[in-house]
């Protein structure tokens, strides 16, 4: 060994150098967009009250199907967070409406949920194919849609009180 540090040596060894680039992109993230619809058989001139709302949840996991939980997503209706259980609750949506949810990773899976409640017994839930796959720098559309269709009620132990007046002379009044 020389006082250099290099190894004296009687074999001549070659190294050949290939450049190596490494390019970082960014992950680009996917949107999904839940919109509700309700229809029913009233006419053009019927309009669905704006208070009649449905509740929605939105479960999201990882590719390998593991809950994402603790995260935190904008939302059109403001930053909402997943549970222990990956979902987001609490979300409230009326006919004609969306509700958007930005920035979710790419290769998520989604499953939403209509929560349907006592009020809801008059909205037949129409929609099928409520999950799918985020994809990078896209949208997923969710359209929820239900039938409106009132149950008739029969009225129980009703009573009417009439009162007649007669009007004009009475000395021509018939019976």
């Amino acid at each position: 060994v020389e006082e250099t540090g290099i190894v004296a040596s009687d074999r001549l060894e070659t190294m050949t150098m290939h450049k190596v680039e490494f390019i970082n992109t960014e992950a680009k993230d996917g949107n999904l967009v839940i919109s509700k619809t309700v229809t029913h058989d009233f006419g053009t001139d019927y309009v669905i009250p704006t208070d009649v709302t449905f509740d929605v949840n939105v479960t999201l996991k990882d590719a390998d199907g593991n809950p994402l939980t603790n995260k935190t997503y904008d939302t059109s209706l403001g930053a909402k967070t997943t549970n222990a259980a990956g979902k987001i609750t609490g979300l409230t949506i009326a006919h004609n409406e969306t509700i958007t949810i930005n920035g979710l990773p790419a290769g998520i899976q989604y499953e939403v949920e209509e929560v349907l409640g006592a009020k809801d017994a008059y909205f037949d839930q129409k929609t099928t194919n409520l999950s799918g796959e985020i994809v990078e720098d896209s949208t997923s559309t969710v359209m929820l849609v239900n039938d409106y269709t009132p149950t008739v009620h029969a009225p129980r132990d009703m009573s009417i009180q009439v009162t007649k007046s007669v009007v004009g002379d009475s000395n021509n009044a018939k019976s």
